[in-house]
């Protein structure tokens, strides 16, 4: 097997908006650490796939066609071999896929799919003999922010901590694959500096070690946080250095070997959604937003979180329920790819843990990284289980992502299930 791997910084300019929190106040006004897009290319046997890592909050999957058309005819690997993995901080650009948390910049995204096409190309031109070794471990630096909201036993998460020693034939470090699953959340909303949160500290300790470039791979999050008691730069590096302490020993104790098999597999799966709400149901929503009106100052977080929670949502359920707008049909894309024993597994948006839980326990692979935000981002994927507690992810998420309703609880379900049969037929 060769693998190439390359890096491309995706830092935004001083002045974008930031995605992620609601309550955050005014633009960017600084860096704090680089973003990047870092790639890795495989191939044996005459056959290539890519995994980008970018330090994103999430990528539309009308950036990622475009990107993986072109990057087809420069390199050859197939589209559906491309995988593009986002770590989800919520110090980076917005990139159209929550549009109201902040206001995409053309020209940022413009570059930014420069970046991606650069990057793939330069990790394909770079192949070299390589050998790949792998560890797992546990992490317990995050807890189950919905059991918790519900007061229940939120020590429920994927604490698997999988990471990948990739050197080349002559014993070279070539780069680290780094799996874990954490909401990038511990900078906060006061931060306004570009981050990559907790990943930063993860990747600048390993690499600092010499393992070569840290592709990150975040997984199914949705309903994961850090464990932390105050969010700041103090709490990015508490969480990033208990994730690093474990990645380093477990990258010290891989034993790379020669590995065969590069493969990959794709599918768009039907999304169900929710029954939109009825007349009675948009009044009583725009009701809430006259309340608003009357109760809040405009420069307050209720009152720009009712824009879109209330006004907004009651808006675009009126072009549905009085008006012409039809229901379009969604399509939620799942991938996996094969990397001798490992399975790289994409979920397009926020999957709750559980489901990353299940891939993993299913899967014919050795070792299966489940990437969640990975080729698209739909919002949130709760379980069926976790519908009754409701709240943000279950209720209002779907607003602040545009959707009219929330996905229905079968709908994670149908995702997890097709994703693993792809992971069938690859090993």
């Amino acid at each position: 097997m060769r693998i190439g791997v390359a890096r491309e910084d995706i830092t935004p300019p001083v002045g974008i908006d930031l995605a992620g929190f609601i309550a955050r106040e005014g633009p960017c006004t600084g860096v704090h650490d680089p973003l990047y897009a870092t790639a890795l290319v495989a191939e044996d046997d005459g056959q290539r796939v890519a995994l980008i890592s970018c330090d994103l909050i999430g990528l539309g999957a009308a950036t990622v066609r475009r990107v993986r058309e072109r990057m087809t005819e420069r390199t050859g690997i197939p589209a559906a071999a491309q995988l593009f993995a986002c770590t989800h901080t919520h110090a980076g650009p917005e990139t159209g896929v929550i549009t109201s948390l902040g206001d995409p910049d053309p020209a940022y995204l413009l570059r930014l799919e420069r970046s991606l096409e650069d990057v793939v190309h330069a990790a394909a031109e770079r192949l070299d003999e390589a050998r790949v070794g792998w560890e797992r471990g546990v992490c317990h630096a995050t807890h189950n922010r919905v059991l918790a909201r519900a007061r229940q036993d939120d020590s429920r998460i994927d604490p698997e901590v999988l990471v990948a020693r990739i050197e080349s034939a002559r014993g070279e470090p070539l780069a680290a694959i780094v799996h874990y699953t954490c909401h990038p959340v511990a900078a906060g909303h006061e931060n306004r500096l570009a981050s990559a949160d907790w990943w930063h500290v993860v990747r600048q300790r390993l690499e600092e070690a010499g393992t070569g470039p840290v592709v990150a791979v975040n997984g199914a999050g949705g309903d994961i946080n850090p464990r932390i008691d105050v969010r700041g730069f103090a709490a990015v590096e508490q969480t990033g250095r208990a994730v690093a302490d474990v990645a380093l020993d477990l990258w010290a104790h891989a034993g790379p070997a020669r590995v065969a098999g590069v493969a990959a597999a794709r599918a768009d799966v039907p999304l169900p959604m929710l029954p939109l709400a009825d007349g009675d149901r948009i009044l009583e929503i725009w009701t809430h937003w006259e309340a608003t009106v009357r109760d809040h100052s405009p420069e307050s977080v209720a009152y720009r979180s009712a824009q879109v929670i209330y006004r907004d949502f009651a808006r675009r359920l009126s072009r549905h329920f009085w008006g012409s707008d039809p229901l379009p049909r969604y399509a939620a894309e799942t991938q996996a790819l094969r990397v001798g024993p490992l399975a790289i597994v994409a979920l397009p948006g926020e999957f709750f843990s559980a489901y990353g839980l299940q891939i993993k326990a299913i899967s014919p692979a050795v070792a299966t990284l489940v990437a969640g935000w990975s080729n698209d981002n739909l919002g949130y994927f709760p379980t069926p289980e976790a519908f009754p507690i409701g709240g943000y992810e279950m209720d209002t998420a779907s607003r602040y992502y545009g959707y009219p309703a929330p996905w229905a609880p079968e709908a994670g379900v149908a995702v997890t299930t097709r994703a693993i049969e792809l992971v069938r037929q690859i090993f």
